[in-house]
């Protein structure tokens, strides 16, 4: 008998960076970063612009940063100004959310609140650009424009004047969701959501906007303000610190047969499984004589309960391939489990197309990146996956050896996927897997 006096303890050869280390260290979910936060205490930092000469005034500026606001002060809708801010930084062009203030004195149809690619005005015909606009008397609606084309969600319920409404804007892929609550914390929200569907290409937003618009006839008696900016990229959802442990999953392939929630897939046909009557040998799965033999451990598509960008994966497997035989082995996450291999990321050997061990994604970012991998052997390797909303790492046993500066930015719901293929009609052709482990972060 092992009396165990610290769960927390390592077992001995375990891998790296696994459940029981992990645990040890980890008491809260941290709370999702802004990547930007608006600063309206001073002028400094921002851009005053006027763009229709004839209403410029001559005394102070009506669109302007005063008293830790963004405001439109009884500007005209033919008065042109506007302020603007550079992001430092590209926002991901799929993923995102803005939250910001709105103080409602009583909205008519500026666009207090833009995300757009440059600094031209936030009409500009050829600026891509996302915005809040003043949809009509007391509403609020989104606006995009893909340079040359835009479109409108539907209207928001009426608001009252002289009261402030917290907004939170959220791009998940080609959808546009505005929310708008009644309270700081965000939990009251203010009528429904409103949605709208992007037509084309909306990309490279750097810069932030709060401005008046052209093209109206009246001189006086717009008004707006907003503060509180703050910009988080490369999610969906803002999650406040929590006590909570997020999803994780250790499979140690041991015992007399898996558990039942594996699926073994024909993706191809051709593969049969059975644990290995050896030391140490885990679950193998075996190719047949077919040529482009194809299959492997799933969850069968359900559940998916792992993120493609926020998110960990640590397996143990080996290939065995007699001399001359192509193919290999991906182990990691994916959300399908077809030959397409749509939102997949894997620890991979398949040396139909690489002869050193490589970091296979397919999604918004599709490669096979090699870096530094050693080549691809017979062999035990433990190789551990970090993904994030703009990078992933892959590692094997314990050295780095690919870093990919883009993220996955697709589906955000993968399960384990133990895949393999071998090409040809050889027999004798394996690969096997002795651990697996992932959890979201």
């Amino acid at each position: 008998m092992v009396m165990i006096t610290n769960s927390f303890d390592k077992f001995p050869n375990e891998p790296t960076g696994s459940m029981y280390e992990q645990f040890g260290k980890t008491s809260n979910s941290p709370a999702t970063t802004s990547t930007y936060t608006g600063d309206y205490s001073s002028t400094s930092g921002w851009t005053q612009a006027t763009t229709n000469t004839a209403n410029s005034g001559t005394g102070a500026q009506t669109v302007g940063i005063d008293g830790g606001w963004a405001y439109a002060n009884s500007t005209g809708s033919a008065n042109g100004q506007f302020v603007h801010t550079s992001l430092g930084i590209t926002l991901n062009d799929t993923k995102w959310v803005a939250d910001f203030e709105y103080y409602n004195i009583g909205a008519i149809n500026l666009y207090p609140f833009v995300l757009a690619s440059g600094t031209s005005s936030s009409w500009n015909s050829t600026q891509d650009m996302i915005s809040v606009i003043e949809g009509g008397t007391n509403v609020l609606m989104i606006r995009y424009r893909d340079g040359s084309s835009q479109a409108n969600s539907s209207a928001s319920s009426a608001m009252s004047t002289n009261t402030s409404y917290f907004c939170r804007l959220i791009r998940n892929g080609q959808v546009l969701t505005l929310k708008m609550y009644t309270d700081s914390a965000r939990t009251s929200q203010h009528g429904s959501d409103m949605t709208v569907t992007i037509s084309g290409s909306v990309t490279g937003l750097t810069t932030l906007h709060h401005s008046g618009i052209t093209g109206g006839g009246a001189t006086s008696g717009y008004y707006f303000k907003v503060r509180g900016t703050k910009i988080y990229n490369g999610v969906t959802s803002v999650e406040s610190a929590s006590p909570r442990v997020k999803q994780r999953f250790v499979e140690w392939f041991s015992g007399k047969s898996i558990p039942s929630y594996w699926n073994l897939s024909q993706t191809n046909g051709g593969v049969s499984s059975a644990m290995e009557d050896e030391v140490d040998g885990g679950h193998k799965i075996s190719f047949s004589s077919q040529a482009t033999a194809w299959g492997g451990l799933d969850f069968n598509n359900d559940p998916r309960q792992f993120s493609l960008y926020n998110s960990t994966f640590i397996t143990t497997v080996k290939r065995t391939f007699n001399s001359g035989v192509t193919g290999g082995f991906w182990a990691g996450l994916s959300a399908s489990k077809n030959t397409t291999q749509n939102d997949t990321v894997a620890f991979s050997s398949n040396t139909s197309s690489k002869s050193n061990f490589f970091l296979y994604a397919k999604g918004n970012t599709t490669s096979s990146t090699e870096g530094s991998c050693p080549t691809v052997d017979n062999e035990w390797h433990t190789g551990k996956v970090v993904l994030l909303p703009s990078s992933m790492t892959l590692s094997i046993d314990g050295v780095l050896g690919v870093t990919v500066n883009s993220g996955m930015g697709s589906s955000d719901k993968a399960q384990p996927h133990i895949h393999g293929i071998k090409y040809g009609t050889s027999t004798g052709n394996s690969f096997s897997v002795r651990y697996f482990e992932a959890y979201n972060t």
